[in-house]
């Protein structure tokens, strides 16, 4: 059995073009090869040449004059880049967003508040060891030599016969 030849679906869309006569010379070929072949297709041209033909058939409605520029105005319109969101969900969504950033403000606002209560807290209640070391400077400096020594009663002894206990031996 011989397969029938169908339309392709590029020929049928270009069906309209064919009866208009408005198609290429080679598209025409193409279509008119199938039609010669196949009855189906013949079939089914000459019912959209038909419908064609009852379209011209309709009375025409008379339009206004200013219809085109109505026409136009509206497509300009429609050309415009409309917003994503309705407005109302828009200034929701920001609200939403206004809020969230208070919210993430104030939690931050609250941390640094609590870094330096606790910062200030221990730097006035928690003794510096640091600082028992720079108030006795002098005697942590000279703690090696404190260490040879015997007695209190031998330090005044050294005092006495140097004079002084700060004064460096003279030569």
């Amino acid at each position: 059995m011989q397969k029938i030849p169908r339309l392709t679906q590029d020929q049928r869309s270009n069906l309209v073009a064919y009866l208009d006569g408005e198609l290429p010379e080679p598209a025409v070929k193409e279509i008119d090869q199938v039609l010669s072949k196949s009855p189906a297709v013949r079939h089914d041209v000459e019912m959209l040449a038909r419908t064609w033909d009852l379209l011209d058939q309709l009375p025409r409605l008379a339009t206004e004059e200013d219809f085109t520029a109505r026409t136009l105005s509206v497509a300009q319109q429609e050309e415009a880049p409309r917003p994503l969101l309705p407005s109302s969900v828009s200034e929701r969504l920001q609200s939403r967003q206004l809020r969230r950033g208070g919210i993430l403000l104030i939690w931050l606002a609250v941390l640094a508040a609590s870094a330096f209560l606790g910062y200030s807290a221990t730097a006035h209640w928690v003794p510096d060891q640091s600082e028992d070391l720079l108030r006795n400077l002098e005697v942590v400096e000279k703690l090696d030599l404190y260490r040879n020594v015997e007695s209190l009663d031998f330090l005044k002894q050294l005092d006495e016969k140097i004079g002084t206990f700060d004064a460096q031996p003279k030569r």
